[in-house]
């Protein structure tokens, strides 16, 4: 389970860097959800007793704790619709 959590931290932190890197963000509307995505290789007994979620913080500094989940084939996903516009920045747990 170590070893998917580190997987998991390591897949979001290269996700921001490889957008970063590329000059694209994602744009999403108010209201609208998104899914991140996080594949993993990892193999489990049972997917479903991995605790992971997200921390979203976005402008006046609104905090969001996103419960994430697994949906099936290797993928977690996290589920993101901003409540405010500006910019918001999530970190994986």
């Amino acid at each position: 389970m170590k070893q998917l959590s580190r997987f998991l931290f390591l897949s979001a932190f290269l996700l921001l860097l490889v957008d970063k890197t590329e000059g694209k963000a994602v744009k999403v509307q108010r209201w609208q959800p998104y899914d991140f995505e996080f594949k993993s290789k990892e193999l489990t007994s049972n997917p479903f007793t991995i605790n992971f979620s997200a921390e979203a913080v976005g402008p006046g500094n609104t905090k969001l704790i996103l419960p994430g989940f697994y949906d099936g084939n290797g993928t977690w996903k996290i589920r993101f619709a901003p409540t405010k516009e500006g910019e918001w920045t999530i970190t994986t747990k």
